[in-house]
């Protein structure tokens, strides 16, 4: 009975934490990356404004495009959503064609602005997977413990038994089931 009210109370206290963070702090936070992305395409659009003629055309079509695609995807990037992408590209030759050749684009073109950029491109997608993924841990950790200790219990629980199995019938109406009445007379 302690047990299930424990497991009740982190289950409501989880839920109310839950609604904070999706419904309040969440969509905030969100709203704060989106600027960071939008100023960051910005800062791209201004590298490429201010030394013209420079920088690879595609390079900057590149950049551009995968900044608005994280912007677009903002509130699915999480997990479930790598996996897929990883899924896809792994299976879709044209697509694997076309990362490679912007990762020679990068490789052959990029100077140091470019770079940074990029970093700071990666560096505010692992910030939204955070984000988005922040809420799921509130279940994803109890779930864990509860799991560790179950487990460990039940482990516990199994190399009783197969101690308890492994004792032959003489020894245990010895010392084991003295003073109890379990059958054997």
């Amino acid at each position: 009975m302690y047990l299930l009210s424990i497991g009740l109370n982190v289950i409501i206290i989880s839920a109310i934490f839950h609604f904070i963070y999706q419904s309040i702090i969440l969509p905030t936070r969100r709203e704060r990356i989106s600027y960071k992305l939008f100023a960051l395409r910005d800062d791209v659009r201004l590298l490429a404004y201010n030394q013209k003629g420079e920088l690879n055309d595609e390079l900057i079509e590149y950049l551009e495009s995968t900044i608005n695609n994280s912007i677009n995807c903002l509130p699915l990037i999480n997990f479930k959503l790598l996996a897929d992408a990883q899924k896809i590209v792994s299976k879709n030759i044209h697509l694997q064609e076309i990362i490679e050749k912007n990762k020679e684009l990068l490789k052959k073109y990029a100077t140091d602005d470019i770079l940074l950029l990029e970093k700071k491109k990666r560096k505010i997608l692992i910030e939204t997977l955070l984000c988005n993924t922040f809420g799921s841990l509130v279940y994803i950790v109890p779930a864990v413990i509860f799991t560790k200790v179950l487990f460990g219990t039940f482990s516990k629980l199994k190399q009783s038994i197969g101690t308890f199995g492994s004792i032959p019938e003489e020894q245990c109406k010895g010392e084991l089931t003295k003073n109890r009445n379990y059958g054997f007379v």
